[in-house]
């Protein structure tokens, strides 16, 4: 479908609006401080103290969509680089100020917009994740479509609905509650009122992003590939949620610190049970419900866009870090693999001794029982026939 001129000024319309609805907000207590500060001072300060209010409420109700801080910057000499930009050339010529290393099974195209909208950066985030278990043909399938976004320019007004889109989306989910402000409170009725309309409209116009950016990976040859890099995050996250289940809680039943091999064991676990989830992550992929916050197509409308026919993936070429960081992969997966096992120690401890409570009580319960039933029977037996 494609998102026409119309369609896109009414998402420009719908995006000021709600946008304006978040100012207005936000200027209703600037308002009163500069009333107060006229009448009980001077007029002549009482503007300054008014702006100055309503840029600290804007700068504290406004949820940052992105957060950098775990990331890792990557060297302007590596492979990868290297990969950016031939791929770049091939896509469409748009420079790319830093590529990072994330801690998702994803990849983003992201533009800081700068001060005032000036010297805005382009990043390209790419999870490490993905460089475990993808190709380096499926991760250049993933950066051309990356770039792809940034060639068709989605992200000049795009990562701006993106920032209103994220930003309502929080105070749409949140419920109201008596501890909640007077602002707090009207953001959350707002949301209530106008946000749909607008995320529907969005979600339209993001898919629309999603297909071109396909196109783009297509350009450079990569259409397979970029399926196959699909299935294998799509497989991923069905396995950890439905067939894994077990595995994970034998592996917190047996210590309650995570292996120190834990992303290797987990790997290992997704190709074991790839082939037999396969159909059902496909049946998965294609029912899930549609959602006023999708943002993508869904997986198999995607291969149908690149004419691509959705084949079980290969896990038998070398994982894509190896070649994009030949020097200094092991060290990276290392340091990425003991911050993964740092930030789920504590709630891994916790379900370890809560799973082991969960059997003790569950083993008691039968003894319980059996003792119950034992006694019956003497009983029962004792009773002269």
């Amino acid at each position: 479908m494609q998102f026409s001129i119309f369609q896109k000024f009414r998402l420009l319309v719908l995006c000021i609006f709600v946008e304006s609805i978040y100012y207005i907000l936000a200027l209703v207590p600037a308002a009163v401080i500069t009333w107060l500060c006229a009448v009980f001072y001077s007029p002549k300060p009482a503007p300054l103290a008014g702006a100055t209010l309503f840029l600290v409420v804007l700068w504290a109700n406004r949820p940052d969509p992105i957060d950098d801080r775990d990331a890792i910057a990557v060297a302007p000499g590596s492979v990868l680089h290297r990969w950016v930009t031939e791929l770049s050339k091939t896509v469409g010529q748009c420079k790319i100020h830093h590529i990072v290393l994330t801690e998702e099974l994803n990849a983003s195209a992201y533009v800081s917009p700068g001060f005032l909208g000036f010297g805005a950066r382009k990043t390209l985030r790419i999870g490490l994740p993905l460089l475990q278990y993808l190709s380096s043909d499926e991760v250049k399938s993933v950066v051309a479509h990356e770039l792809g976004h940034f060639s068709r320019q989605h992200n000049r007004v795009g990562q701006w609905i993106y920032r209103v889109r994220y930003k309502w989306s929080i105070f749409l989910l949140s419920r109201r509650s008596e501890q909640d402000g007077f602002i707090q409170s009207l953001q959350k009725l707002a949301a209530r009122r106008f946000i749909p309309a607008f995320l529907r409209q969005s979600s339209a116009w993001s898919h629309q992003c999603e297909y071109e950016a396909d196109d783009c990976a297509k350009r450079a040859g990569l259409a397979k590939c970029l399926i196959d890099a699909l299935v294998k995050m799509e497989l991923h996250e069905h396995i950890q949620h439905h067939a894994m289940q077990k595995d994970w809680v034998q592996w917190k039943l047996q210590s309650d610190t995570p292996p120190q091999n834990i992303l290797e064991m987990i790997l290992t676990k997704v190709q074991f049970y790839a082939e037999e989830s396969f159909a059902s992550t496909l049946t998965t992929a294609k029912t899930r419900p549609l959602s006023l916050y999708d943002t993508h197509p869904r997986l198999q409308q995607r291969a149908d866009h690149l004419c691509v026919a959705i084949e079980p993936p290969q896990w038998n070429s070398v994982c894509a870090g190896v070649e994009a960081f030949p020097d200094s992969w092991a060290s990276i997966f290392r340091d990425y693999q003991t911050s993964w096992i740092n930030k789920h120690q504590h709630s891994w401890c916790f379900d370890h001794y809560r799973m082991r409570w969960l059997d003790f009580t569950r083993f008691n319960r039968h003894l319980s029982r059996s003792k119950l039933n034992w006694r019956v029977r003497n009983e029962e037996s004792a009773i002269p026939g």
